[in-house]
């Protein structure tokens, strides 16, 4: 839990709240998860360049899916075994938001740390990868056998 609050912190200080978004952070977490649960074929970009729904997935969605993802990730068997003749393991992570999964990854298996992963993130929006990557680093190091890779593009 402690590492999830780092990450949480890291994430609070690259995207910091404006004033006006902290009164506004629960009726903007309300109004994103009716988007995030409404018919989802046109949504698109649209919430990752509207700051307050940022806000919102950054202090809400974002805590409870590392909180749940570091309970389901040390029991799972994940992680791929290299391609013959590489020693390097590759994982593409498709809408990867702000790096949910590579940073719950870090967060809940230690055992981990030290293979060269090389994780392709890719999503329709670069910002919240943008802010993804700068906590990951915050948190990995810059020294760490881990190369991530943003990739901003549709799924087609």
């Amino acid at each position: 839990m402690q590492d999830i609050s780092r990450a949480l912190a890291v994430t609070a200080r690259a995207f910091p709240i404006p004033k006006n978004h902290k009164e506004d952070l629960p009726f903007a977490v309300r109004d994103l998860s009716r988007l995030l649960t409404a018919e989802r074929s046109d949504i698109g970009r649209s919430y990752w360049s509207a700051p307050r729904f940022v806000s919102a997935y950054l202090r809400y969605f974002l805590p409870w899916n590392l909180y749940r993802l570091a309970w389901l990730l040390p029991g799972l068997d994940c992680i791929p075994a290299p391609v013959p003749g590489e020693e390097t393991r590759k994982i593409l992570d498709l809408g990867s938001g702000p790096l949910t999964l590579p940073l719950a990854l870090w967060l809940a298996r230690p055992d981990l740390r030290s293979l060269p992963l090389h994780i392709t993130c890719a999503d329709v929006a670069s910002k919240p990868m943008e802010i993804g990557l700068a906590a990951f680093k915050s948190i990995a190091g810059e020294d760490s056998p881990w190369k991530i890779r943003l990739l901003r593009g549709h799924l087609d």
